[in-house]
């Protein structure tokens, strides 16, 4: 499957959140670069060549996705005005969501590509986007549509599609309906000889270890915590092959400091680190390009 790829660098592989930088790179809004599937697919790959990172990573904003499923987007300001009214949920074909697709056939379609990750925002983070309940009407609604949004996803043949869960999501157990929406999306991805990681929240939350059981391929944390104890990390690989490390790349101490952690904690092949957000328009490339280099991460 396509881990192979992401795993076939002596260095554990970084996912990084470069579309924003893309842009910076291409002189052009962001909005620009989601029009032209061309130039967001060099230019993701250009971002990369500039930090020292060679996998590709599209569809970091959720936006797009929810775009995609009826919302109606302020794209200057970044936010949802108005989401779909549940029950009813319906695609909707957008410019936005056809040059995603397009500008990630070309990655995965060049012969000479590093490893390529798709990101979809996963079930509990369009009801938080939308101000409504996670429960199982809304799943209900939902899974046809965002089913639809997978498979298109997964027909273009990613390394990796990470379905990004909210972070806050706390809650003791998902519910059957969550789970099975979840292990469809795996069995799907699999079909298509795609990786599934779910990006969920702390290490510590009991919602972790839920999503830890629906088996996908890598389970990514984000930041907010340190790693879990060595007893967690050995039942969680277990179930899955990756464990997803998040650091900011514009906090040099921060990051050394976990990524250190991740390597005396957890196996040599089964962890890989990603960035928790996006680089500031400010950050300083060539900073940012000798921590990778210092990080030891490809």
């Amino acid at each position: 499957m396509g881990l192979e790829r992401l795993l076939s660098s002596p260095n554990p592989p970084l996912l990084a959140h470069l579309e924003g930088l893309a842009a910076r790179l291409a002189g052009t809004a962001r909005g620009a670069l989601y029009g032209d599937s061309s130039l967001w697919a060099m230019q993701v790959r250009n971002a990369g060549q500039v930090i020292g990172c060679r996998t590709g990573m599209l569809g970091c904003t959720p936006l797009l996705a929810a775009e995609a499923l009826g919302s109606c987007i302020e794209w200057e300001g970044g936010r949802v005005l108005t989401g779909p009214s549940p029950p009813v949920v319906r695609r909707h074909p957008t410019a936005y969501w056809t040059s995603l697709l397009g500008a990630l056939e070309q990655l995965t379609a060049d012969p000479a590509r590093g490893p390529v990750v798709a990101r979809l925002p996963g079930p509990a983070l369009l009801a938080h986007l939308w101000g409504v309940a996670c429960d199982e009407s809304f799943l209900a609604a939902l899974k046809p549509e965002f089913m639809s949004l997978v498979v298109g996803l997964c027909q273009r043949r990613p390394d990796l599609l990470i379905i990004q869960e909210h972070p806050a999501e706390q809650s003791a157990q998902l519910s059957l309906a969550h789970r099975r929406l979840l292990i469809t999306v795996r069995n799907v991805a699999r079909h298509y000889d795609v990786s599934l990681g779910i990006g969920v929240g702390s290490a510590g939350s009991a919602a972790t270890e839920a999503y830890a059981r629906t088996q996908p391929e890598a389970l990514l944390l984000d930041a907010s915590r340190d790693l879990p104890s060595p007893e967690t990390i050995r039942s969680w690989l277990a179930s899955v092959r990756l464990v997803g490390v998040a650091i900011e790349l514009t906090d040099t101490s921060g990051a050394l400091h976990r990524v250190e952690e991740a390597r005396r904690a957890l196996p040599r092949g089964r962890w890989l680190a990603c960035t928790a957000s996006e680089l500031p328009t400010t950050a300083e490339l060539a900073n940012v390009r000798e921590l990778v280099s210092e990080l030891r991460l490809s």
